[in-house]
Parts: structure tokens; C-alpha cells; sequence
């Protein structure tokens, strides 16, 4: 399974997924380098096929993580740079857990300090993500994407 195939499930469909994988819980270290990104389904505006497309075609590409931390890879190929940094941690409970990627770093702007991503495993190199906003306690769905590592491009002379 890769990211393109999640593409064809509904909302209610990744909810299952990402529920079915709470044990697989990527360790903080599992994750290195730069992941290509693939923005999924939400709630709301980001139901349509309008804004998944619009996503998809922004120049958001994925995210750049070591064992500390990452940023967001903003850009188009070699114009790409890192941008809105998160921190990495695991968080376990006894139904299992995630890998988060916790925005609420004082050099983001306050909107994004909000977001809460968790990480989980659905297949050797896919990750499904579901964001969060992390709002007086309470923490509402917005939408999932999907992380995999960017296919190595071999060049032929």
C-alpha cells in the first residue's frame, strides 16, 4: 500500500485505519530524513475534492524529521526549504499511542502552535497522520495525511 491508494478512502474509512493501527506507534528515531507528505480527508471544507486537490498542489511536500524534531518541507523541488518546526515525541496510554509532532514552539505563528499531528504506522513505510487542534483541552479532528519516504531518483548517463 502506498499513500496514493490511501487517496481513495473516505473519512470514516481512515478513522478505522488509523484506530486498527493504535499499537503501532513509530519510535522517535524510526523516522529520519525527508518524508513525502499526501494530504488525505477532514472535516468540513476539507471533505471536498476542491480542497484535497488545492492541498495537494500547494507547496507543501512533506516533512524533514530527526530524532529531535523536524519542519515542514515548503517548495517545489530545488526551490524547497524548511519551515514551521515541530518537536517529536511518543505518547503511550494503555490502548496505545502515537508519535506526535507537537507544533507549540514560540517561533510559529499562534495558529500553528495549535496543531497536535499523530503518527501512526499502517505499513512498512506509510504512515498515517491525523491532525489536531489542541483548543482548551479538547482536541477536534481537521484532516489525515500520509508520510512515506520520496523515491530515490536514479540517474542514468
Amino acid at each position: 500500500m502506498d499513500a496514493e491508494h490511501l487517496l481513495e478512502y473516505s473519512v470514516d474509512e481512515l478513522h478505522e485505519i488509523f484506530e486498527e493501527h493504535r499499537q503501532d506507534v513509530p519510535g522517535e528515531d524510526e523516522l529520519e530524513g525527508e518524508l513525502k507528505g499526501t494530504v488525505l480527508e477532514g472535516r468540513g471544507v476539507a471533505r471536498t475534492g476542491l480542497w484535497k486537490s488545492a492541498a495537494n498542489l500547494a507547496p507543501w511536500s512533506g516533512v524533514d524529521i530527526d530524532r529531535y524534531g523536524g519542519s515542514n518541507v515548503v517548495g517545489y523541488g530545488p526551490l524547497s526549504f524548511q519551515r514551521f518546526p515541530f518537536e517529536c515525541y511518543v505518547e503511550r496510554d494503555r490502548e496505545g499511542g502515537a508519535l506526535v509532532f507537537d507544533y507549540d514552539l514560540p517561533e510559529n505563528p499562534y495558529a500553528l502552535r495549535r496543531l497536535e499531528e499523530r503518527v501512526r504506522r499502517i505499513d512498512t513505510d506509510l504512515y498515517l497522520v491525523k491532525v489536531v487542534a489542541n483548543a482548551a483541552g479538547r482536541k477536534p479532528f481537521l484532516y489525515y495525511y500520509a508520510v512515506e519516504p520520496r523515491e530515490t531518483e536514479i540517474e542514468v548517463h
